[in-house]
């Protein structure tokens, strides 16, 4: 099995083991959850990069050349923010995409490709599979919340930054 993440990526304390989670429906609800964190801290990310588009135009009207400077530092935690998050994400997307292990053949291929030779090596090789599968959808889900919390601080951070822009300017 390959490793999926460093050891400082891998879930905390209060999430269960692997071996815990014995439904279908916990593991549904893992991935939901981790599906809406990435889903959310995307579109802030997003909506920043596009507000940044915006507050340009507004930064220029600004005329006082040294207030301007200040709000672009001030800018430069916000933008530090939201790399973190978009960090964060693509993690959380490099978590699930070895979730197999790489250049493991999957599907028909993995069937034509492994027989093995007594039906005890089959199962512990499916039960594997499956522990490498929620291993990774713990860690996607662990990081997705990382980026979700960052997410939060960028986004309002950004409120903040534009707010004081658009005071600025009006003056």
């Amino acid at each position: 099995m390959t490793t999926i993440a460093s050891p400082g990526a891998l879930p905390h304390k209060g999430t269960p083991a692997p071996e815990a989670i014995s439904t279908t429906a916990e593991v549904i609800e893992l991935v939901k959850r981790s599906n809406h964190a990435t889903a959310f801290a995307g579109w802030t990310v997003t909506t920043i990069a596009m507000g940044l588009v915006i507050q340009a135009g507004t930064l220029r009207v600004v005329e006082s050349f040294p207030v301007t400077l200040v709000l672009i530092g001030l800018l430069l935690p916000v933008l530090a923010a939201a790399a973190r998050t978009g960090i964060l994400l693509a993690g959380a997307g490099r978590a699930v995409s070895v979730a197999g292990g790489e250049g493991e053949p999957t599907g028909a291929a993995a069937g034509a490709a492994f027989a093995p030779a007594d039906h005890e090596a089959a199962a512990q090789q499916a039960r594997d599979r499956l522990r490498s599968a929620v291993s990774s959808a713990q860690v996607r889900d662990v990081l997705a919340r990382r980026a979700l919390v960052w997410a939060y601080g960028s986004g309002a951070a950004f409120l903040a930054w534009s707010l004081a822009v658009m005071l600025l300017a009006s003056r």
